[in-house]
């Protein structure tokens, strides 16, 4: 069983998150300032959009909406993987978003992810440890008046060198031996992550 160990959320600068998004799409950064500056006027004025429809049902009126700013986070879940005895091992996963801040009358303050930039998985343990993704999805979906949701699933097989002192915990925490090279074996297990975070409530 995969078991969540911590969560650190920290901002980061929209310097580095434009950097990091033009190093994934090739381009250059004032192209992607471009873009997200764009990106981010759409955003706010789908927002508007619906704002208008839902205070206008809520109170017969339609009540201001002002956005306050755009926040980018990066998300660092660590996650237990097996361990048993002096075995260990972790699945490390980072999530990079952006997300939109508003101010409203008839909600106060709430935010709304508006881009994944990335996510990116890593493992480490007792021994040399390898992940291989198999699967990979992450979405915006569950959108209210006043916030959404960012669901990720990850699947993929840690593989990691165990020591032959280490071999009973290694079969212990659910990993098979996968091979064996000179004196070191080498357990694999697969593993899925699912993960939904809530825009206002799991980012603290």
């Amino acid at each position: 069983n995969v078991k969540e160990i911590s969560t650190q959320v920290k901002d980061i600068s929209r310097e580095e998150f434009l950097e990091n998004f033009a190093k994934q799409k090739g381009i250059s950064l004032d192209e992607a300032d471009k873009i997200d500056k764009a990106q981010t006027q759409t955003d706010y004025q789908q927002e508007l959009a619906k704002h208008k429809t839902s205070s206008l049902l809520l109170t017969g009126s339609v009540s201001p909406l002002a956005t306050s700013e755009t926040v980018y986070k990066q998300i660092t879940k660590t996650y237990n993987t097996g361990s048993s005895g002096s075995f260990w091992s972790q699945v490390v996963v980072i999530i990079q978003v952006k997300l939109q801040r508003y101010n409203s009358s008839s909600y106060g303050t709430y935010q709304k992810f508006t881009q994944i930039l990335s996510v990116g998985a890593s493992s480490k343990g007792s021994g040399i440890s390898t992940w291989n993704t198999i699967a990979q999805s992450a979405d915006i979906t569950g959108d209210s008046s006043y916030g959404n949701k960012l669901v990720m699933m990850l699947s993929g097989n840690v593989e990691i060198a165990v020591s032959s002192s280490l071999q009973a915990g290694a079969n212990s925490a659910g990993f098979s031996i996968s091979a064996t090279v000179g004196n070191t074996n080498y357990f694999r297990k697969f593993v899925q992550i699912n993960e939904t975070l809530s825009s206002n409530y799991d980012l603290t």
